[in-house]
């Protein structure tokens, strides 16, 4: 059954993004004959891209979903810190750890384990692809360790494929070392946060949640922020949908 669901949300996951459902209401306003029909579509289209476009709108959004950070001085000390991936891809051809926005959570995770926050890391991730390529965990720890965080600092978990086995595979790691009734430091995006804090509960683990990488911050009044549209909104907007869509469907799933 996980199988299933994990291709299913690999196969449909493009009927998330908001711009597939402009382009659909394009193609349908093209091959139209309702003349009539055909303006309201094309009205519709343009509307939902100025709304998607909008980074004030999209901001306001993200403020309600996100899991506000905190300070990096109100963190408890913990033996194990928890970094979920999905922010991190080898370029085989440079021989190079390439980093996505998300990469701030290794980031973070770093300099709280150089300011004595937690002992040692957990990386949890492996392909999140269809096919088991390349395991995110393993190029997690080449960086900390070209980061000369020592190798007996790092426990990986390179199994998982999406944040629910990112949660199950993690309590399977703290059982087998004895932690299971310990609290850890659980790092991710903010904008991930809900949902993993939800699986990592459900799976058991108590944990302090550490938000990074945040979308939202003071808000602006600026009349082009307000106004006028922005692409890198359109983007922003798939990760919102998806991390609300994925909430949901997890809920439904009982993952979380």
């Amino acid at each position: 059954m996980e199988n299933v669901f994990f291709a299913l949300s690999k196969i449909l996951g493009f009927l998330q993004f908001p711009l597939t459902w402009i382009f659909i209401l394009l193609i349908w306003a093209l091959f139209s004959k309702n003349t009539i029909r055909k303006i309201k579509l094309f009205k519709i289209s343009v509307f939902l891209l100025y709304l998607i476009s909008n980074p004030f709108l999209f901001s306001e959004f993200s403020r309600l979903w996100e899991v506000e950070a905190i300070a990096d001085e109100n963190v408890r000390t913990h033996k194990y810190a928890v970094v979920l991936s999905g922010m991190v891809v080898y370029d085989k051809k440079l021989d190079r750890t390439q980093f996505f926005r998300g990469g701030d959570r290794l980031i973070q995770a770093l300099e709280l384990y150089r300011k004595g926050k937690f002992e040692k890391f957990i990386l949890t991730g492996g392909s999140g692809s269809l096919k088991k390529d390349d395991r995110e965990a393993d190029f997690m720890k080449r960086f900390l360790i070209s980061a000369n965080v020592p190798d007996s600092a790092i426990i990986i978990e390179r199994e998982s494929r999406n944040t629910y086995e990112n949660a199950k595979f993690t309590s399977d790691i703290l059982k087998t070392l004895k932690a299971e009734n310990e609290e850890v430091l659980l790092i991710t995006s903010s904008i991930h946060m809900r949902r993993s804090e939800a699986c990592f509960l459900k799976a058991g683990i108590k944990s302090q949640v550490f938000s990074t990488d945040r979308i939202t911050g003071i808000r602006k009044w600026d009349i082009d922020y307000l106004f006028l549209p922005e692409a890198g909104a359109i983007f922003a907007w798939n990760a919102l949908i998806h991390e609300t869509v994925g909430f949901v469907t997890y809920k439904i799933m009982g993952y979380c």
